[in-house]
């Protein structure tokens, strides 16, 4: 049943964990879950709900019958699962300890906090990608503690050091979207209006309604059963329950579980899966696993269905800065210590762009031809961007089709994939090869074994569009069509008072405004047309902290005592000043 990354926590570390946290009325995610030891302290501690991981299969089935299982894999759950988690406490596999904890940030929702162990070597010594990651995550939204070896007199000791990461994850949707606008009584409306055909609704919430009281009948007839057979020697305790694999199942659980299953399944006619973001079904996610006090009725589902349609264009709108976001982290001097490339820019999405963690190449069986990682972040990405598109431009998801499944489309084994692909290469069986291009959707595409996906928008008008409408989302002004600042083929010489540099691989000059001095400190505002931005040199070294006072989505810290943004005015600049008490 032991694997050597089987070490049970202790119940004094677990106290430690959560020292001055509230577990009460919370749901809880344990995604390395063991035979529940952890599971045991939260229930105790009154948590609403205790949701599990545990690869192991042996202890799989331990840790299912004290918590509500999801599935086995962790590094497999995605957001959607999760979106309804408050807290996140886990003693994952020390031999993979930062590619767990950097997932559950991924993975989880806006607000959650979540609580670590690990080796502490992986926090001392940031070798690797991972750990450098987790490390500016733990700068940004957290700290780290060396708690020693507080396994040296467990039930199996470990022999290192142990770290606790603590990461509190910044709370930016509204929690409480759905609040006072659904009707609490059951009370169902005479007709509906369109968003889906009325006879299904009615047979769902009828379905759902003479489930309840058929389980109502069970508890009334073993009522009844015990009246009549109490007498009979050896019958008394004959109890009627409802279970399932072997767990009774109340009445309560039975009907928010039948509720939850029923708006999954008004959901899955609607098809939101193929025409919303992944944030937008984590929303809905949440609002399934949350909002039981809502009754399940025709009126209640056709006001669910109008805050869809509704609010589409801001779902859209966040969608695509989430994206936006997500590309832009990748260019090539990023603070986030995440692979990046030149070819992305940090302020807005080029024409051509690289995407990382795409592909699904296992060296065990390599393969000549691409091989993509189902419901991966990669194609997370591209799918949320996509259907962004869609919506801007009037055109249908159905057009393109889902990229998870790109390397399928040719053999279309599975008879009802709809994505389609123009290989612009060599194929092997209709398959695009590795690093040659293909079309899908508003792309041109090649994808590498090493795990990136390159990008370029088909039409300029699409990607010109998609900048536009992110400037506007971020307030901050773009031109109609992006494009490249033209070289001066005579430049002027630089006006009196002022010095012209010439920096590496740039391809105009840049532009240097008069040093100012502050006793020894010295700052200088420089244009960089390559950039497209401006560069604010210092004579000393700047912290991040110092530079708090600035929107931070508007610019990047570098180490060599510069930082670059995006929008210059005077009155940044007059920040700037008084920032820094310059004369």
């Amino acid at each position: 049943m032991f694997n050597k990354d089987f070490f049970p926590t202790p119940r004094a570390v677990i106290e430690t964990m959560l020292a001055g946290v509230t577990v009460k009325g919370k749901i809880v995610l344990e995604p390395s879950a063991g035979k529940g030891d952890i599971v045991d302290y939260l229930n105790e501690a009154g948590a609403k709900k205790v949701v599990t991981c545990e690869i192991n299969p042996d202890l799989a089935r331990i840790v299912a019958t004290k918590s509500t299982f999801l599935k086995p894999d962790f590094l497999k759950v995605d957001r959607t699962e999760v979106s309804f988690v408050d807290i996140i406490v886990m003693n994952p596999p020390f031999s993979a300890d930062e590619k767990h904890i950097i997932h559950a940030w991924e993975i989880a929702p806006d607000g959650c906090l979540i609580l670590a162990l690990c080796n502490y070597e992986t926090l001392r010594n940031d070798y690797s990608k991972d750990r450098k990651i987790l490390k500016q995550l733990i700068k940004d939204y957290g700290f780290e503690q060396n708690l020693g070896d507080v396994f040296g007199n467990a039930e199996r000791k470990t022999g290192v050091n142990i770290g606790f990461v603590r990461l509190q994850k910044p709370r930016k949707s509204d929690e409480n979207e759905f609040e006072g606008y659904f009707d609490t009584e059951y009370v169902e409306e005479a007709q509906g209006n369109g968003l889906l055909p009325y006879n299904e609704i009615r047979d769902c919430v009828n379905r759902y309604v003479a489930a309840v009281k058929l389980y109502d009948n069970v508890q009334v007839n073993a009522v009844q059963m015990g009246l009549l057979i109490k007498k009979f020697s050896g019958m008394s305790k004959l109890v009627f329950t409802l279970s399932e694999d072997g767990k009774a199942k109340d009445r309560e659980t039975f009907k928010i579980e039948l509720q939850k299953a029923a708006w999954k399944y008004i959901f899955s006619l609607m098809k939101l899966q193929k025409y919303t973001t992944s944030g937008v079904m984590a929303d809905i996610n949440k609002f399934v696993e949350t909002q039981q006090q809502i009754p399940f009725t025709v009126n209640n589902v056709y006001k669910m269905l109008e805050i869809i349609v509704g609010t589409r264009e801001s779902r859209m709108n966040k969608a695509l800065e989430e994206v936006f976001d997500k590309i832009t982290k990748h260019y090539s001097e990023n603070r986030y210590s995440v692979e990046g490339w030149k070819t992305n820019s940090y302020y807005l999405v080029n024409r051509k762009f690289i995407i990382p963690y795409f592909t699904g190449d296992d060296k065990r069986w390599p393969s000549r031809v691409i091989k993509v990682t189902w419901n991966g972040t990669g194609t997370n990405i591209v799918n949320d961007l996509t259907k962004a598109l869609c919506f801007l431009t009037g055109k249908s998801f159905d057009e393109m089709g889902d990229f998870d499944y790109v390397d399928r489309v040719p053999s279309n084994n599975y008879g009802n994939i709809k994505t389609k692909i123009k290989p612009l290469g060599n194929t092997a069986d209709g398959v695009p090869l590795w690093g040659t291009k293909f079309e899908w959707g508003f792309f041109e595409v090649v994808l590498y074994k090493k795990g990136s996906g390159h990008f370029t928008f088909l039409d300029e008008k699409v990607w010109a569009m998609f900048n536009q409408k992110i400037a506007q989302i971020k307030g901050y002004p773009l031109s109609e069509k992006p494009k490249e600042r033209p070289k001066p083929n005579n430049p002027e010489p630089p006006k009196t008072g002022s010095s012209t540099t010439q920096k590496a691989g740039a391809s105009a000059p840049i532009q240097t405004a008069p040093i100012q001095r502050f006793g020894s400190s010295e700052v200088a505002v420089t244009y960089n047309p390559k950039r497209k931005g401006i560069e604010i040199v210092f004579g000393r070294n700047i912290s991040i902290e110092e530079l708090r006072f600035l929107k931070a989505n508007d610019f990047e810290y570098s180490a060599t005592n510069k930082f670059w943004y995006t929008m210059y005015s005077p009155e940044l600049f007059k920040q700037v000043k008084q920032q820094f008490n310059l004369q």
